[in-house]
């Protein structure tokens, strides 16, 4: 008996940044066919499903709808899923949900099993649509297992679910292990002081950027290197003085050079596990505050080098 599809509904766009979907569900098509549905994105036209297969042999699918109200916009993506489903024949597919908010997307499909993947506490991050939390519980009472992405996301889910397990996001250890070979340093780099303290993730309002601030105005002679997209906030003044410096990518081997650089000299020092206190993140406890690091004495300055996409 061959392994049944797996249809994923993701908030996350595939080509976005590479992260905990794109892992799992790249593994997942080694086996099986994947379809990774995004959320829907503007046309002038009549609805569509746009298709393309990635390198990772994951069908990546996404809505395209004109102007409509937010009902008539989850009914129009509601069809073009089903359409999907007939089109390439999916019978009894695996459901793996990535935001509840697509939940009634997969109400009228017939699966085999149904998998709430809670890598994030949506509900806290900024913009996070009302009805969100109504939709969670309408996804656990569907869904036949829940994994969480960390042990404090486990601790405030597993009383919602007889079947919540911790199932923390990992890394790619052979990829991730060449930054420990010899690496071109890469351009946006060369020139930046030594020492240099590199954070690899997304930016966004669970970064503690006062504290950042803070820190970096306490130690002007330490570079902050934070590689990674900006997404709901905005951290750029130009008026601001102390050093800290932004790159932009998701290509995997640029991270392996930004780790590494020179041979003889990495080129970031120290990486920052969690960003100088995550926000918003479910049962976090002695969280760096930023009242500890205050300095109230220099500026911030934001300096943004972009490598090539």
């Amino acid at each position: 008996m061959s392994p049944g599809d797996l249809l994923c509904f993701c908030h996350l766009r595939w080509h976005f940044v590479v992260q905990r979907p794109q892992h799992l569900m790249t593994r997942a098509a080694q086996s099986r066919r994947v379809f990774f549905i995004e959320e829907p994105v503007g046309t002038d036209g009549a609805p569509f499903m746009a298709e393309h297969v990635t390198a990772e042999r994951v069908t990546v699918c996404t809505p395209h709808l004109p102007p409509m109200d937010p009902a008539a916009a989850e009914a129009a993506t509601r069809q073009l899923v089903d359409e999907l489903v007939a089109r390439h024949q999916i019978e009894r597919p695996i459901l793996w949900h990535y935001t509840p908010m697509m939940e009634p997307l997969s109400r009228g499909i017939d699966a085999a099993v149904t998998v709430h993947d809670c890598m994030d506490e949506l509900s806290a991050f900024k913009f996070a649509p009302p009805e969100l939390l109504e939709r969670e519980a309408q996804l656990m009472t569907r869904a036949d297992l829940v994994f969480t992405g960390g042990i404090s996301l486990y601790e405030a889910k597993r009383s919602k679910h007889p079947s919540v397990y911790a199932f923390p996001s990992s890394v790619d250890v052979p990829h991730f292990a060449q930054a420990r070979e010899p690496q071109p340093e890469p351009g946006d780099m060369v020139g930046l002081p030594h020492p240099r303290l590199g954070f690899v993730g997304v930016v966004d309002e669970r970064m503690d950027i006062e504290l950042l601030r803070d820190v970096a105005a306490r130690r002007p002679d330490w570079q902050f290197v934070v590689v990674g997209p900006v997404v709901k906030i905005d951290i750029t003044d130009e008026t601001d003085r102390t050093p800290y410096w932004l790159a932009s990518t998701r290509r995997p081997e640029k991270l392996v050079a930004v780790l590494k650089g020179r041979p003889s000299q990495s080129a970031s020092e120290i990486g920052i596990v969690d960003p100088l206190g995550r926000r918003h993140r479910a049962g976090s406890a002695g969280r760096i505050s930023s009242r500890h690091a205050r300095s109230g004495s220099r500026k911030f300055r934001l300096s943004v080098a972009r490598f090539s996409m």
